[in-house]
């Protein structure tokens, strides 16, 4: 997200988390002059930059200046780059794109250095692509670890993802391109709709 009433609108509907996209190549970029100003209703959202295998200097500096609670990352970052970040005080989010072979095994390496793990479908556009990957495959991790769902989500289908994930660490639900009217931008209608649905009993 980027606009400061779209920010506005969606931070009055309560989501545990809003992501602030800092990979230049993605139409989401916030920009380079993106300077908000937190309101009063974004206290208990947790404000979470996103970064593509951006120097740790770089993602230190931007947590600090602007006061982001979490780090997402969806690069090839190394389980020693998450484990500085967590170092420093930040919540790390380590996502991975599932594609058809996908080792889970890999993950055994994050274990200690990430907060939760964030799974989306393998793409060349290190997510936001609005394609799902095969949710079965969820059966094959075997970790403790809460984890983020990503990928595809939309109003017809994240009550299917809960229940696809029923018996696993599934933490939360990442609702990106598939509620938007423009990329960066949410509809807040659908997000309003998606929200209700979640938290149906």
């Amino acid at each position: 997200m980027r606009g400061a009433e779209n920010i506005r609108e969606a931070a009055i509907l309560r989501p545990d988390y809003m992501g602030f996209i800092y990979y230049r190549k993605s139409p989401r970029y916030v920009g380079d002059n993106f300077k908000p100003v937190w309101g009063p209703e974004m206290e208990g959202v947790r404000k979470t930059a996103v970064f593509v295998n951006e120097p740790l200097e770089s993602v230190q500096e931007i947590v600090n200046c602007l006061q982001f609670e979490a780090v997402q990352l969806h690069g090839e970052e190394s389980p020693a780059y998450c484990g500085e970040l967590k170092q420093a005080g930040m919540e790390v989010l380590k996502a991975f794109g599932i594609a058809p072979g996908f080792d889970f095994r890999q993950l055994e390496a994050y274990e200690q250095v990430a907060d939760f793990f964030l799974f989306d479908a393998k793409t060349s556009a290190y997510g936001g692509s609005g394609k799902s990957f095969a949710w079965e495959q969820l059966m094959e991790y075997t970790g403790s670890k809460p984890f983020f769902l990503s990928g595809g989500l939309d109003t017809d289908n994240v009550k299917l993802a809960v229940d696809a994930a029923a018996e696993l660490p599934l933490y939360a639900l990442d609702l990106n391109s598939r509620f938007e009217s423009a990329p960066g931008v949410k509809n807040i209608q659908k997000l309003t709709e998606a929200i209700r649905l979640i938290k149906q009993p």
